[in-house]
């Protein structure tokens, strides 16, 4: 399969559009300020959620956290905000800020406030942008990979994306629908998922099918979720869409305290997952392969926390239907 090489981008000017999503922690904003500094963004978005009004110490922290970026963003840059009067939460919030930013540009990295970029990330995503601007099979550039660390320079593609660290295009964006209308429509909605999250056909991991039909039903039985990204990848298995892994992890996650809402385990995995330096020029595949290998132990076993049964388990389940157990 033929390959594409490309080099490591030089510039005097990092003119890729940047969203950092934020609220009340401002304990984070000097590392990512600092990882900010490495390529000193011309343009970015700066998004804040609202204090909550049950939590007597939140308006001094989003206050805290809006002035130390503003006052902390110290090079030339085109700074936009949107500062939300009242909370919208960690679903509605990063929503109506993405949609803000892509309403603005055609294209754009996203940050939350406690993903710490190295400096090829920013260069990775520069020229994945670039790269497969006009590939609308592309939905979005991860910066994350898990852990997943090839041998080799060559990118490679999953079926779900990630979102500690990532871009993507507007016109792309604008046909995200969050409020998941088609999945209300769906009549057999764990065969659906079967012929979309399952390599082929025979593939009968049905504990799959279960685990996410599970998220997009809560998703939208529930009025305030606490995410965003479940949203975006059911779109993406909707629309049968792919994202753009880099070969080395390149962010870190340090959101690990009594303000995360996501990551409160002692020993989450991300907790000591460490970026890595890119070795360019790095390659690309002019049709992007999904790694399977990835999308099994890093996807499902770390991300999803989800452990495929063995084959024990699936004979079980077919002696208990023959009525022999």
């Amino acid at each position: 399969m033929e390959k594409t090489v490309i080099d490591k981008p030089s510039y005097d000017n990092f003119e890729t559009p940047v969203l950092i999503i934020c609220f009340n922690r401002p304990q984070y904003i000097e590392a990512q300020l600092e990882a900010l500094r490495l390529v000193k963004p011309s343009t970015i978005y700066l998004a804040c959620d609202g204090a909550r009004i049950e939590h007597l110490n939140d308006a001094e922290k989003v206050n805290a956290v809006r002035r130390g970026y503003e006052k902390g963003i110290d090079w030339k840059c085109n700074l936009h905000t949107n500062f939300s009067n009242s909370n919208l939460g960690c679903s509605k919030g990063p929503i109506k800020a993405m949609t803000w930013f892509f309403s603005e540009v055609e294209k754009g990295i996203i940050l939350e406030d406690d993903i710490i970029p190295n400096k090829d990330f920013f260069d990775f995503m520069r020229v994945m942008l670039n790269h497969y601007q006009s590939n609308n099979h592309i939905i979005s550039i991860s910066g994350c990979s898990l852990g997943y660390n090839l041998k080799t320079s060559e990118v490679f593609s999953s079926k779900i994306m990630n979102m500690w660290g990532w871009a993507t295009w507007a016109d792309r964006f604008n046909h995200i629908d969050f409020s998941l209308n088609s999945w209300k429509t769906k009549k057999n909605k764990k065969w659906y998922l079967h012929t979309r999250l399952n390599n082929t056909i025979f593939d009968l991991d049905k504990n799959w099918v279960a685990h996410w039909k599970h998220i997009f039903d809560k998703t939208i039985l529930e009025e305030n979720v606490s995410w965003w990204d479940y949203q975006f990848i059911y779109n993406q298995l909707e629309l049968k869409k792919i994202t753009i892994y880099p070969p080395k992890n390149l962010i870190q996650n340090i959101g690990f305290d009594a303000d995360a809402t996501h990551t409160h385990e002692k020993e989450h995995f991300i907790r000591y997952l460490q970026p890595k330096k890119l070795e360019w020029p790095i390659s690309v595949k002019n049709k992007p392969f999904i790694d399977q290998t990835f999308y099994q132990s890093h996807i499902k076993e770390i991300w999803s926390f989800y452990k495929k049964p063995n084959w024990k388990y699936y004979l079980g389940n077919i002696l208990k239907n023959l009525g022999i157990k």
